[in-house]
């Protein structure tokens, strides 16, 4: 099964937003996943993983306009290490970022992520030695990613400490907020709430208030409006052994915990995700378990203090969670998730808030899915939300699914299948040119089980399929990039296996059709691919991928377009790599191309890997 999530969306405008996750192949490979919307569609976009990288995950994005966005996550290497990742988009195309681990660890995990400008952005997460957690703080300049010290709390019972989420005002003022054991000697361990400060120069723990009488604190979400004013929500377990609701402010000077109210009857209630658009105004949404064993929405808003904001929940619902929310404005509020309805069937949930009262918004569900989820919203304006998640559809394969509010109403945007295909994917990323001229490649198996190209086309109203042409008596032929500069000028490239199992690469161009591009392999090379392009002209295009040489060693491989002919260029090595590779790629002009990948050392061990050509 086919399994797609999203994690984190970030809207810049009604017209830009982006969602990433991760999703499960129809190899049942885990694998990064990045989405696009235009303001009238959402595209795949291609996203690299590391070479080798088991369950590869993006956990957050933020972005600071439509060019510039920082997605962060985790990854296990080839050697069974838990490593950061960091994902950059400059407005073509998805490359890994260099982040470093902390020394030693060999569990590195980065859960959150602020950026205020395209050379300022603040990653948290925690790492792991010896079976001990620690918080980890990652900064990026502009020009890399560096690891911050960041201070734990003194009594960690030697355990854990993690950070969750993070907010950033300025490039020097950030708020991180998570939880960490507190071992009092006495009555054993504790979760306590942990925040922490970035004035600048440095990280320093803040006394995060304790609940009178609470046990079990944590901080999931954080949200600032200024460096003065921050809201924390999460939950604790009460003198009572009931987890409820905990909120908490900042003032600038310190940390106090704020009344939140509880829903009659609740047994667990808690606070997953906070927005702030004003120091007097924030809406957190989370749910609770109700008395009779099931589960329900919670919403709370703050003005200038916490009440229930009472949602409702679907007539004859099971189950009822609201996974996000995200405010214009003091009244207007979106949340989205889900709930299992009276047959027990997972589908869309939407709730707005206009100032006064939640009410259940209509969302619909594709025609004949067993499931639908939405898992993120953001809200840019009052009239123009945006939903993601999945559904699965009714032959039990997941696929994306995005919705849009457009200030009246909800509606799902499709892309069509070709014809007797039994699975369609398009996992070789999309090229916008407008927001009425777009392309996605990838993948489809047809009626006779071949796995043969896709190329899907966005026309400001619908999405259609063109015809791809596959090599003569391929095995197996994919499209794993696509760049285009005009609405008639598009380079796509990937592989494909020919009669002898061989796999080659493969070169397509669109002008006014699709044609295939004679692309020579290196010599004596066995199994060659492509995976990723670049075009800044009709007449200049750079592709990398990479190959296996004479001796039987994968190395990387670049190839150029000059307007009527691919030619090979020569690529570089580290010395004793066992295996190398290029997976993402940037090119800003014919002759300035930035490639990034990872490369196996002698010893074993996965590094990064990035090359420039000028």
């Amino acid at each position: 099964m086919l399994w797609i999530v999203q994690q984190g969306v970030s809207c810049t405008s009604g017209t830009a937003c982006t969602a990433v996750g991760h999703y499960t192949n129809s190899a049942g490979v885990q694998v990064t996943l990045a989405e696009i919307w235009n303001g009238s569609s959402w595209a795949i976009q291609s996203t690299p993983n590391p070479s080798g990288a088991k369950n590869p995950v993006l956990n957050a994005v933020s972005c600071t306009s439509s060019t510039a966005c920082t997605a962060v996550g985790s990854y296990t290497n080839s050697a069974g290490t838990d490593s950061t990742l960091a994902e950059r988009w400059n407005g073509t195309s998805w490359t890994i970022q260099s982040t470093p681990n902390a020394t030693s660890a060999p569990g590195n995990s980065l859960n959150g992520v602020s950026c205020t400008s395209n050379s300022a952005c603040t990653a948290v997460g925690q790492f792991l030695i010896a079976g001990t957690r620690f918080t980890l703080t990652e900064v990026w300049n502009g020009t890399g990613w560096a690891i911050q010290d960041t201070p734990n709390p003194s009594g960690n019972g030697g355990n854990y400490s993690t950070l969750q989420g993070v907010s950033c005002t300025s490039s020097s003022a950030c708020i991180a907020v998570g939880y960490y054991v507190y071992s009092n000697g006495v009555n054993g361990t504790s979760d306590e709430p942990l925040a922490e400060r970035w004035n600048g120069s440095s990280w320093t723990i803040q006394a995060a208030a304790t609940p009178s009488g609470g046990t079990q604190s944590y901080f999931n979400g954080v949200s600032c409006a200024s460096s003065s004013a921050c809201a924390a929500v999460g939950q604790y377990r009460n003198s009572a052994g009931k987890e409820v609701t905990l909120a908490e402010r900042w003032n600038g000077t310190g940390w106090a915990v704020q009344s939140t109210p509880n829903p009659n009857g609740a047994q667990d209630d808690f606070l997953s995700e906070v927005s702030c658009t004003a120091s007097t105004a924030c809406t957190a949404v989370g749910s609770y378990n109700t008395s009779a064993g099931g589960s329900a929405t919670l919403a709370e808003g703050f003005n200038p203090s916490w009440s229930v904001k009472a949602p409702p929940n679907p007539t004859g619902a099971q189950a009822s969670a609201l996974q996000a929310v995200s405010c214009a404005a003091d009244s207007s509020c979106t949340a989205a998730g889900f709930d299992r309805n009276s047959t027990g069937v997972p589908v869309t949930l939407a709730e707005r808030w206009n100032g006064t009262g939640w009410r259940i918004q209509s969302t619909p569900n594709p025609t004949g899915a067993k499931e639908s989820y939405l898992d993120g919203v953001s809200c840019p304006s009052t009239v123009a939300c945006t939903a993601v998640g999945y559904d699965t559809d009714g032959g039990g394969i997941p696929v994306t699914l995005a919705e849009v509010w457009n200030g009246s109403s909800w509606t799902i945007q499709s892309t069509p299948n070709p014809a007797g295909a039994t699975a369609s994917v398009l996992n070789g990323g999309v090229s916008c040119t407008s927001s009425s001229a777009c392309t996605a490649v990838g993948i489809y198996r047809n009626s006779s089980g071949a796995t043969v190209t896709l190329a899907e086309r966005w026309n400001g109203g619908s999405w259609t399929i063109q015809s791809t042409p596959n090599p003569s008596r391929a095995k197996a032929s994919a499209l794993n990039g696509v760049s285009c500069t005009t609405d008639s000028a598009c380079s796509a490239v990937g592989y494909y296996t020919d009669t002898a199992g061989t796999i080659v690469t493969l070169a397509e161009r669109w002008n006014a059709g699709w044609t295939i591009q004679s692309i020579p392999n290196p010599t004596d090379a066995n199994d060659s691919a492509l995976n990723e392009v670049s075009c800044t002209t009709a007449s200049t295009c750079t592709a990398i991928g990479q190959y296996h040489n004479s001796v039987g060693v994968q190395v990387t491989l670049a190839e150029v377009w000059n307007g009527s002919s691919w030619a090979i260029q020569s690529t570089p090595n580290p010395s004793g790599a066992k295996a190398s590779a290029l997976n993402g790629l940037s090119c800003t002009t014919s002759i300035t191309c930035t490639a990034a990948g990872s490369f196996t050392d002698s010893a074993g061990v996965q590094l990064t890997l990035a090359q420039d050509y000028s």
